[in-house]
């Protein structure tokens, strides 16, 4: 393999990883979330701690619609999903298009990304709103 040719499969290799940690990720998110709706009680790996729990903001309104979507279309919009199911649509395109090697493909992935870096800030920040003026006592 020449240089250009092993960084090229180094590349295509972590951008799979990447996918794939994503889609199973956003599974489990959907996995804890209709759960958890069944079963009040259970208690998912993901709850670290008090004041590190994925539950605090998977259950609040910021878990749906990305908490834009309610206030703007409606709760009852189609596009009023569970935020992992967002999540996995994104990471399985990001799997296809990463299949591609034209230019269009490259742009697209690229502007998903871009997208996905946003939205990651945002939803950080409302984490943090959560878990400082919206704290609740948690059943766990």
């Amino acid at each position: 393999m020449t240089g250009q040719t092993k960084k090229a499969f180094w590349l295509h290799y972590l951008q799979n990883l990447v996918g794939v940690f994503g889609l199973v990720i956003s599974a489990y998110g959907l996995f804890v979330e209709l759960y958890s709706a069944q079963n009040p009680h259970c208690k998912p790996m993901c709850v670290l701690h008090e004041y590190f729990s994925c539950s605090t903001a998977l259950n609040s309104r910021f878990g749906t619609g990305l908490g834009l979507i309610g206030p703007i279309f409606g709760d009852d919009h189609v596009l009023n999903q569970k935020n992992a199911a967002y999540g996995f649509v994104t990471y399985t395109l990001l799997l296809i298009l990463g299949k591609f090697t034209s230019i269009r493909a490259a742009r697209i992935y690229y502007w998903i990304t871009i997208v996905l870096n946003i939205m990651t800030v945002y939803l950080s920040v409302v984490l943090v709103y959560l878990q400082t003026f919206e704290k609740k006592e948690s059943p766990y």
